[in-house]
């Protein structure tokens, strides 16, 4: 089977591939305003449920 890349070279592809992803993950997504939002509607309801909670509740 001439012309299949050897199990090295498909090693070396799959790290060259993954440090191009987190390379483009960090130039282009990374806090942007679309990341902020998404951290922010992550955290808000358990700050908002932490003030909101009924802490009088005993089992």
């Amino acid at each position: 089977m001439t012309g299949m890349p050897s199990h090295e070279q498909l090693v070396q592809m799959t790290k060259d591939l993954h440090q191009a992803r987190y390379a483009n993950w960090v130039a282009n997504e990374l806090f942007t305003w679309q990341w902020w939002i998404i951290l922010v509607t992550l955290i808000a309801p358990w700050i908002v449920f932490y003030y909101l909670a009924d802490r009088s509740y005993h089992v």
